[in-house]
């Protein structure tokens, strides 16, 4: 997709900016208070937002959100409770899900705490990126600094990923030595990760769902599947362990030059959530 088709960050956060200011000046109209609920535009896109909001988006969400024409995958959020926190502080409880099936990637989001007015006294600009397709709560709340006392809480996210859904370039897998916990000889898989070249100028790859896979090889023989496992990897470029911990040398196979390790690694989709067997 051509720079000329992406909706940029700084015009999700534009976005973000109006869909709030909107929502304080239509709360104090109205002079009431409600709890967020999720609307969804006319293209499907699930922003999250309050009922204030439901004559707001109209068509700008719409021709904004995928200039190209697709339905693209995001979140709905919902906040669960809000408390007073330290002073000076507000503790936003919130949940939220995808919008479909597909893993939507990384969003940018702003938590906004409102008065009994209707008058934002506290923001947050963050970003969310769930593996999961439900997550009923998190475990901690998000901390917005404020300037009033706190009443209501919203949040939206903007419709378009902030990463890029590309594969990690492997290399450098090698099998290296280590003694088990019993003193056994044994072994563990190390490999490096990088990041695309052509990765756009300040891009980050999405999290990505990487297999692995140690097999013993004697020459004229079938490989024999020592160890596999599934991981996920959101990580700058490096050197890393594969997770698998130490695995004992088998019988017959005493030397390390006996083993092999590969690492396949792919953006992170809906499907990796309840993978099918390794293959």
């Amino acid at each position: 997709m051509g720079t000329d088709e992406r909706f940029t960050i700084d015009q999700a956060r534009e976005l973000l900016d109006d869909l709030i200011d909107r929502a304080a000046r239509r709360r104090r109209r109205m002079g009431v208070l409600r709890r967020m609920v999720p609307v969804v535009s006319a293209i499907g896109i699930a922003i999250a937002v309050v009922a204030p909001l439901r004559g707001l988006l109209g068509s700008r969400v719409a021709d904004t959100a995928a200039p190209s024409g697709g339905v693209q995958p995001s979140y709905v959020i919902d906040v669960t409770r809000l408390d007073v926190g330290k002073p000076g502080t507000a503790e936003v409880w919130w949940g939220g899900r995808w919008t479909s099936d597909e893993y939507p990637g990384h969003h940018s989001c702003t938590f906004a705490v409102f008065d009994a007015s209707g008058v934002v006294i506290g923001r947050l600009d963050t970003s969310w990126d769930s593996l999961d397709p439900i997550v009923k709560e998190f475990p901690a709340p998000a901390i917005v600094e404020i300037n009033g006392s706190p009443a209501s809480a919203d949040v939206v996210c903007g419709p378009e990923r902030i990463d890029e859904p590309v594969a990690y370039v492997i290399s450098e897998v090698r099998v290296l030595p280590r003694a088990t916990e019993t003193g056994a000889p044994g072994f563990f898989v190390r490999f490096r990760i990088d990041w695309p070249d052509d990765l756009p100028v300040g891009a980050a790859p999405s999290t990505n769902a990487c297999s692995f896979r140690v097999t013993a090889v004697n020459p004229g023989e079938q490989p024999v599947v020592v160890s596999q496992h599934r991981g996920t990897f959101s990580a700058p470029p490096g050197t890393y362990d594969s997770g698998s911990g130490v695995i004992e040398l088998l019988a017959g196979f005493p030397d390390l030059s006996d083993y092999a390790a590969e690492v396949v690694c792919h953006p992170f989709t809906g499907a990796d959530v309840h993978p099918s067997d390794l293959p």
